[in-house]
């Protein structure tokens, strides 16, 4: 997949996940086997930010040269979000069934991601 190409799907990826992580936040926690108690505010918060990348995603699809601070700003995010599941898991805060959220909002982006930097 070429770079651009790589970018315009982490677009659309994050246009359809943060639009459910806002509308069905509940739903959006059970899929992924967190427990889906409360108002969702936080997953629904997770969602704005989600929702802000893509359209930065799409415009550095475009500017590739220009979109170095977006891409390596995405490349820590997906760094730490993942860094982060692992520490939850293995201090027993996310059960191992919570693993599908860092693989696909992380682990599986960081290779085109880490690509771009080159």
């Amino acid at each position: 997949m070429n770079d651009g190409r790589v970018l315009r799907a982490a677009a659309v990826y994050n246009l359809a996940w943060g639009t459910a992580a806002v509308v069905a936040p509940n739903r959006l926690a059970r899929w992924l086997g967190f427990s889906a108690t409360g108002d969702g505010m936080g997953w629904r918060a997770a969602g704005v930010v989600l929702l802000a990348y893509a359209p930065a995603y799409l415009w550095a699809a475009d500017h590739r040269r220009e979109a170095r601070p977006i891409v390596a700003t995405a490349v820590l995010g997906k760094a730490i979000g993942g860094f982060g599941w692992i520490v939850g898991a293995l201090t027993g805060r996310f059960p191992l069934r919570t693993l599908l959220l860092p693989a696909i909002n992380d682990f599986v982006w960081l290779p085109g991601l880490l690509r771009l930097l080159r």
